[in-house]
């Protein structure tokens, strides 16, 4: 919780010095890297081209999803 609050105060100040446009471009920059991300992770997987074993994709599908709830 103290996290969010924290993180808050950064967004405030980064909303006051650049304006609320700017907060908009870095959180859906974020957003699309993290979907590209995925997307790469999924075509690497086992099941499609199989250049990742299993338990590295799953492993980095589930940091891609913990940074996504991070940024919510």
């Amino acid at each position: 919780m103290s996290g969010f609050v924290v993180s808050n105060l950064g967004w405030q100040w980064l909303s006051r010095r650049r304006g609320d446009r700017a907060i908009l471009r870095i959180a859906t920059s974020g957003a699309c890297a993290l979907a590209f991300a995925a997307a790469i992770v999924a075509a690497m997987s086992p099941w499609w081209l199989g250049v990742l074993p299993r338990a590295a994709s799953v492993m980095a599908l589930e940091a891609i999803a913990f940074l996504a709830r991070r940024g919510a």
